[in-house]
């Protein structure tokens, strides 16, 4: 089943939601804060590849210069792609299907504006298609 181009976006910006050109590496959500993933450490990876795939992204904020409006020192933003598929995992020896990888810290996080996006972190970078990212902040 072909994706909707391009993925949809829920919990961004309206009027300045992330493209092709800037990904989502810095991004405004609903409220216009801006979270600049760079200066969050990747704390998980989950991948469920079975039944409705999905690919969580954890990112926690640990240093008060760095803290996003709206969020306590330590919080979390996660990144939820729903209907995942990952097309390449590259990687320190962590296999693709194990859950609550350790990121580190993430040097891109880019999007073609359509279905495919590109995470490069420390030690893993990862290839993978979704119909749909959603923003979440559940700390």
């Amino acid at each position: 089943m072909p994706y909707p181009r391009p993925a949809r976006l829920v919990g961004f910006a309206i009027e300045n939601p992330p493209t092709a050109a800037n990904g989502l590496y810095e991004f405004q959500d609903e409220t216009g804060a801006w979270i600049r993933l760079h200066e969050a450490i990747c704390t998980a990876i989950t991948y469920r590849p079975r039944g409705s795939p999905s690919l969580v992204i954890d990112f926690v904020f640990d240093h008060p210069d760095w803290v996003p409006d709206g969020l306590r020192l330590g919080g979390v933003v996660r990144l939820r792609f729903d209907r995942a598929v990952v097309t390449a995992w590259l990687n320190d020896g962590a296999e693709p299907d194990t859950d609550n990888i350790r990121g580190g810290q993430i040097s891109d996080l880019s999007w073609d504006g359509e279905a495919r996006f590109m995470m490069s972190l420390l030690s893993n970078s990862i290839y993978f298609t979704a119909t749909s990212v959603t923003l979440e902040k559940p700390s």
